[in-house]
C-alpha cells in the first residue's frame, strides 16, 4: 500500500479499531495487507492502453476486450452520426460500435471520494483495494457491503461498524473473524450468532450474553478471560501478521456424531408454507413481456442461461442428519463441508452444546481447534425476518416470492440471480440494487425495465448498456450519459429508434424461443465484433 491521503487516514482508521476491538494497536495496516486481502474478492484487474490498472468487480468480461479507467472516460465525446446501414441488425450494430466496446473498471459514482484501487464504489469515502459498496466509509480490503464503516479484510456485510475479517454480517458491530452474524455486538472467532453481545468462540446462539464457548459467564468473569485471550491474539498478530480463520479453526474432524444425531434428530423444520411456483411464474411472464414484448414461461427452461453470471447452488446434506441442503459458492469459503448443518440443527445445537466451565477457564489461542471441536457447526442456510414463498432460495432477508436466488435482501418475485437488494422482478443477472423488472443485469442501481446492463446507474429499457448513467430507451451504448433513444452512443430519432428496435427484439426472440437462451451477452460483445 503507497502512502498516500487515502493511506493515512484507512492506517488512522485502523489503528483506532485495533484498539477498539483488541485493546491495542498491533502496527501499521500495510503490514497487515496479505493477511487481509484473502478476501473471496470476485474482482479482476487489467490494464488500459494508457497502462493505467483498471480494477473491475466481476471477472467475466472478455480478455481480449479494451479496457479504461473511469477517469479515462470521455463522457463528452462526440460520436458522430450512424448511417442506416450501419444500423439494420445486431450484427452492423456491434459493427458500428467499433472501438467504443470498452469496458471500464475504477468506476466510482456519486458523492463518493478518496477511492484508491477500487471500483464499483457509490456514494463511499475512503476505499482502498475494495468493491461493490454503497453508502461506506473508511473500507480497506472489502468486497459488497452497504452502509458500513471502519471495516477492514471482509467480505459480504451491512450496517457494520469497526469490525476486522468478518464474513456476512448485518446490523452488527464490534466484530473480528467472525460469520454469518446479525444484530449482534462485540463478538469474536464466531459462526451463526444473532442478537448476541460479548460472545467468544461461539456457534449458532441466539441472544447470547457473556459467553464464550457457548457457556453463558458472570460479566467480571467474561471480561477477565476476554482479556487474557484478546493478550494472545494480539502478540501473534504482531509476530506473524495474520492469525488462523474461523475455517481452519473449527474444521477439525467430527468426534461426537452420536450426540449431535440425538440432538438433532427432532428438529426438522415443520409447518413450513407450501411453496407457491406460479407466483415465480406468472412474475417471469409478466417481466419477459416487459423487456422483450413477449411473455415466457416455464422459467426452468432458461435456469442455465438466467443463472451464468450469478454463481452456482450447489445440493449438499447435512453431516448430522444427511437432510437435504443448498448451499452456494461462497459457503464453502467459510463453511468446512463436513460440519454443515440446516439451520434448524444449527440452532438446536447452539442450544445444547457449549464448553465446559474448566474447559472455558484454561482456553487459549494454542488449544482452540480442540477446544471447539464439539460445538463448531456450520449452517448454508441464512433465513431472517418477515419471509414468504421461498423456494430452493439461500441467504433470506426479509424477501418473497424468490426461487433459486442467493443473498435475496428487501426483494421480491427474483429468480436464478445473486444479491438483488431493494429490488422486485429480478431474473438472472448479479448484484442489482433498487431495481424493477430486470433480465440479466449486474452491478447496477436503480434500473427499470432493462437487459444484459452492467455498472450503470438510474437507466431505463436499455439493453446491452455498460458504464451508462441517466441513459433511457437505448441500445448497446458504453461509457455515456443522459441520452435517450440512442444506439451506439449515437441519438437517433424516436421513430428510427422504435424501428431497428422492433428488428432487434425479433432477432432475441427467435433466438430465446429456438434455444432457452441468447448466447450475446454484455460481457462478450468484443467477441463478437471480431467473428
Amino acid at each position: 500500500m503507497p502512502d498516500s491521503a487515502v493511506y493515512e487516514e484507512l492506517n488512522r482508521r485502523w489503528k483506532s479499531t485495533c484498539k477498539v476491538l483488541l485493546g491495542d494497536e498491533v502496527g501499521d495496516l500495510r503490514d497487515y495487507e496479505d493477511w487481509l486481502s484473502k478476501i473471496f474478492s470476485p474482482k479482476a484487474v487489467r490494464k488500459s492502453k494508457s497502462g493505467k490498472e483498471v480494477v473491475l468487480a466481476l471477472p467475466h468480461y472478455s480478455t481480449t476486450a479494451r479496457f479504461l479507467s473511469f477517469d479515462e472516460v470521455n463522457f463528452m465525446k462526440d460520436n458522430g452520426p450512424l448511417s442506416i446501414n450501419e444500423i439494420k441488425d445486431i450484427d452492423s450494430i456491434i459493427g458500428a460500435l467499433g472501438e467504443k466496446i470498452q469496458y471500464t473498471g475504477n468506476i466510482v459514482l456519486g458523492t463518493s471520494k478518496f477511492v484508491e484501487k477500487s471500483t464499483g464504489v457509490i456514494d463511499s469515502f475512503y476505499a482502498y483495494e475494495s468493491e461493490r459498496m454503497a453508502k461506506c466509509k473508511y473500507i480497506a480490503y472489502g468486497t459488497e457491503t452497504t452502509a458500513s464503516e471502519c471495516v477492514f479484510g471482509s467480505n459480504g456485510f451491512g450496517a457494520t461498524t469497526y469490525s476486522i475479517r468478518v464474513f456476512e454480517l448485518m446490523y452488527s458491530s464490534r466484530c473480528f473473524e467472525s460469520s454469518k452474524i446479525e444484530y449482534s455486538t462485540d463478538v469474536y472467532f464466531s459462526h451463526g450468532l444473532a442478537n448476541c453481545q460479548n460472545a467468544m468462540f461461539c456457534f449458532n446462539l441466539r441472544s447470547g450474553r457473556n459467553c464464550i464457548g457457548n457457556l453463558p459467564l458472570p460479566p467480571d468473569k467474561y471480561l477477565k478471560i476476554k482479556t487474557k485471550l484478546l493478550g494472545e491474539i494480539r502478540e501473534e498478530l504482531k509476530k506473524k501478521k495474520r492469525l488462523p480463520s474461523l475455517l481452519e479453526l473449527g474444521g477439525t474432524p467430527v468426534q461426537n456424531k452420536k450426540e449431535i444425531w440425538a440432538i438433532v434428530k427432532g428438529s426438522g423444520d415443520n409447518g413450513e408454507e407450501k411453496p407457491d411456483r406460479n407466483a415465480i411464474e406468472d412474475a417471469f411472464s409478466a417481466t419477459t413481456k416487459l423487456v422483450f414484448e413477449k411473455p415466457y414461461g416455464n422459467i426452468d427452461k432458461f435456469g442455465k442461461w438466467l443463472g451464468q453470471y450469478a454463481g452456482r447452488l450447489e445440493k449438499s446434506s447435512s453431516s448430522a442428519s444427511d437432510r437435504p441442503l443448498l448451499a452456494f459458492y461462497k459457503c464453502t469459503d467459510i463453511c468446512p463441508t463436513h460440519r454443515l448443518v440446516t439451520q434448524a440443527e444449527a440452532f438446536a445445537l447452539g442450544e445444547k452444546l457449549r464448553m465446559s466451565e474448566k474447559e472455558v477457564e484454561s482456553l487459549a489461542l494454542s488449544n482452540v481447534p480442540e477446544a471447539i471441536s464439539r460445538i463448531a457447526f456450520f449452517s448454508s442456510q441464512w433465513d431472517s425476518g418477515k419471509l414468504r414463498n421461498i423456494i430452493e432460495s439461500v441467504w433470506n432477508f426479509d424477501s418473497s416470492n424468490c426461487y433459486r436466488a442467493m443473498v435475496d435482501i428487501n426483494s421480491k418475485y427474483c429468480a436464478y440471480c445473486y444479491w438483488p437488494r431493494d429490488s422486485e422482478y429480478m431474473f438472472g443477472g448479479n448484484e442489482v440494487r433498487d431495481s424493477t423488472f430486470c433480465i440479466n443485469c449486474y452491478h447496477s442501481a436503480k434500473l427499470q425495465r432493462c437487459f444484459e446492463v452492467d455498472s450503470s446507474r438510474g437507466c431505463s429499457d436499455c439493453f446491452f448498456c455498460h458504464n451508462c448513467e441517466n441513459v433511457h430507451d437505448s441500445m448497446f451504448c458504453f461509457n455515456v450519459k443522459n441520452l435517450k433513444n440512442a444506439i451506439a452512443n449515437v441519438e437517433l430519432p424516436r421513430e428510427r429508434y422504435l424501428e431497428i428496435k422492433k428488428r432487434v427484439l425479433a432477432e432475441l426472440n427467435g433466438e430465446l424461443s429456438r434455444t432457452n437462451s441468447i448466447a450475446l451477452s454484455i460481457f462478450n460483445l468484443a467477441e463478437k465484433r471480431k467473428e
